[in-house]
């Protein structure tokens, strides 16, 4: 059976010399650049270097909302292999010039300023990280453009989650803290501080007979207070309300409490996978399902 696609969800804003783009400036832009091979992350770049393209741009309405769809890709130029000596019973490794690319493809609603970002890793597939930053370099080479990307998964999106989605694992790690508004909080620290324990990591998983949510009253509602006061972290799986499994991964714990609120403002990553289709444009119809679910607002121009 074919394994769900995981999609990374971004906010994002193209513009031109600090002017925000429409969307068919948007695609005028992208269409324009299909092709063109630039340098990433080189500060002394040769042409040698020049292996980030985009390409296959396209626009189509999907569910009422006008949505253009590009692929980021890089040329690898040579990969490692590796060969067995049967005589010498010895491994040989070597690289061998190659025509082959990695690729990963984005969906956007411009409408909206959203975006999903295919987040396989592979031999084909750049993955969310490498994608995001190389569609960066590629748009940075147009003079006076620039990309504004940031991964979806900041605090406002992971409450969200926690009111929407039935639940399936809430993991967290909190410190000591002191004063806490709640007697759970006051309990928890103070069996912490007994054990001088400096932080504690858990994970809950749903009851088979219930689904999980944050009532507002629970462990999940105090963990949520103690990462907005800087003395935690958390991170939560699901089903979002139309069927699609999901995650917001959590940021970086830190001990110390300003820092550790400095991590919490971060974006991290949220995921949503996506069943395989049998053509890429119902692929991209559920995408964009998944991108309406959770963005879409009232006042928002199709």
């Amino acid at each position: 059976m074919a394994r769900s696609i995981p999609y990374a969800f971004c906010r994002y804003e193209i513009s031109l010399f600090n002017n925000p783009l429409s969307r068919e400036e948007q695609f005028e832009m992208l269409d324009d650049l299909v092709g063109r091979m630039v340098a990433h992350r080189k500060s002394n770049p040769s042409s040698a270097d020049e292996d980030t393209f985009i390409m296959q741009v396209k626009t189509r309405e999907i569910l009422g909302y006008h949505t253009l769809s590009w692929n980021v890709a890089r040329n690898l130029g040579e990969r490692q292999i590796a060969q067995y000596d049967i005589d010498n019973d010895q491994v040989i490794e070597s690289m061998i010039a190659t025509d082959e690319i990695q690729y990963t493809r984005i969906i956007s609603l411009p409408a909206l300023g959203v975006l999903a970002i295919d987040a396989r890793v592979s031999d084909s597939y750049l993955g969310a990280t490498s994608a995001k930053s190389r569609l960066q370099s590629v748009i940075k080479n147009r003079n006076g453009a620039r990309i504004n990307i940031d991964f979806a998964g900041n605090p406002q999106d992971l409450q969200r989650a926690l009111n929407n989605w039935q639940l399936n694992t809430f993991s967290f790690t909190v410190r000591p803290f002191n004063p806490s508004v709640t007697r759970l909080g006051e309990e928890l620290h103070e069996l912490m501080r007994r054990d001088h324990i400096a932080k504690l990591r858990g994970v809950g998983t749903r009851d088979e007979n219930q689904p999980m949510q944050d009532s507002g009253e629970g462990l999940i509602a105090e963990v949520g207070g103690l990462v907005q006061s800087g003395y935690g972290q958390a991170a939560a799986s699901g089903t979002t309300p139309s069927g699609f499994e999901a995650n917001i991964g959590s940021p970086k714990f830190e001990n110390d409490r300003q820092r550790n609120q400095q991590q919490s403002s971060k974006p991290r990553q949220l995921r949503v996978y996506i069943e395989p289709a049998s053509t890429i444009e119902e692929e991209e119809e559920k995408v964009v399902e998944a991108l309406l679910e959770f963005f879409q607002t009232s006042t928002s121009t199709k």
